[in-house]
């Protein structure tokens, strides 16, 4: 929801709704996974301490934040831009692939699973910057898309070292 409001294909409203819809749906299946509790352990996340304006856990993570910035600077820089359409199109997947990636990830109860979903992710952005390089921005715009990528791929290197040190309790 948050890509195609960013892409401004959905207005705010539709994603506010669109986000209480499917935060029902996880407290469905959160629910559901308590009563099957006693087949399958796993450490529970609590969705229901979250502000009023964040629907999900991953909206919170910085990483996630700045690929979505990252996201809108591409939407507004490729009308500008000389870039060839097939390298933007490629682009738009790989980015899109990050934020869908730490999403996901967050989304998954075991450590093992965030770390996989985290370094999809990471891959995700070197890919990203490396359609930069052979995209055809100019200096200015790929200093810029470069240092977006490089702070998200910080952020993600972060998150997955936490995990990595975080012993999960059973």
């Amino acid at each position: 929801m948050d890509i195609l409001s960013i892409k401004l294909l959905v207005d705010q409203i539709a994603c506010r709704q669109g986000k209480e819809v499917l935060r029902e749906i996880v407290n469905m299946l959160i629910s559901l996974r308590n009563i099957t509790v006693k087949r399958v352990h796993e450490p529970r996340t609590n969705y229901g301490a979250m502000p009023i304006k964040r629907y999900f856990g991953h909206e919170s993570l910085l990483a996630y934040q700045v690929a979505l910035e990252l996201v809108g600077w591409i939407e507004q820089v490729e009308t500008s831009s000389k870039c060839s359409q097939n390298a933007l199109v490629k682009l738009d997947k790989a980015t899109t692939a990050i934020i869908l990636n730490i999403a996901e990830g967050n989304g998954r109860f075991s450590n093992a699973d965030q770390i996989k979903f985290l370094q999809i992710a990471s891959k995700s952005t070197t890919q990203s910057a490396a359609l930069m390089d052979t995209a055809g921005f100019s200096e200015v715009e790929l200093r810029k898309g470069r240092h977006f990528l490089h702070r998200i791929s910080l952020l993600i290197s972060g998150l997955i070292k936490s995990k990595k040190n975080t012993i999960a309790v059973y």
